[in-house]
């Protein structure tokens, strides 16, 4: 290859990568309290089966639709994890239990939290199975419950490596996998 056929290539590829580069940027939309943001630090972020986006934030929680920010704002209510529940409901995991966040009308109607049949008030992941069941990790173990209304408890003297649950996961084939 003679020395301007080299030139020659390393100009046509300098000015392509301009476009490559460009070609790789991602559009970013920053939401603050100045938004409706329900508190600045989020915990947490879960789309549900509608497309929503949901912020969980040590001040309560927030719905985006891409067009506007809702927020339910309570500053005892420290939201860790979501999952999506029946209808247009949320399973929301908090620092005090599983509260229930209806979504209603363009309102967020917030129930709870409580913490009965968990082995800890301090949920700290959720998972809403294929079929219907609610997983929730604690930082004292996990119970699930049922669709048929049962409350299985898992935790170190049941089997689990440790207590302290921090995260879950379900395969295509349906298995579950427990982070401890």
């Amino acid at each position: 290859m003679t020395a301007r056929r080299r030139i020659l290539l390393v100009v046509i590829g300098s000015l392509m990568m301009p476009c490559a580069v460009r070609g790789q940027m991602y559009p970013f939309t920053t939401l603050t309290t100045a938004d409706g943001l329900a508190q600045s630090a989020v915990s947490c972020i879960f789309q549900d089966s509608r497309g929503r986006l949901w912020f969980g934030t040590w001040g309560g929680i927030s719905m985006y639709d891409a067009k506007q920010l809702r927020s339910y704002r309570n500053s005892a209510a420290r939201v860790t994890c979501i999952a999506e529940g029946p209808g247009d409901t949320l399973w929301v995991g908090t620092t005090a239990g599983i509260a229930r966040v209806v979504y209603q009308g363009g309102t967020l109607h917030w129930h709870g939290p409580s913490d009965d049949g968990l082995p800890s008030p301090y949920v700290i992941t959720m998972l809403k199975d294929v079929s219907g069941a609610l997983w929730v990790g604690t930082n004292k173990g996990l119970v699930v419950f049922t669709p048929s209304g049962e409350r299985l408890l898992f935790d170190a003297t049941t089997g689990l490596q440790d207590d302290h649950i921090t995260g879950l996961w379900q395969e295509p084939d349906g298995a579950v996998l427990i982070g401890s």
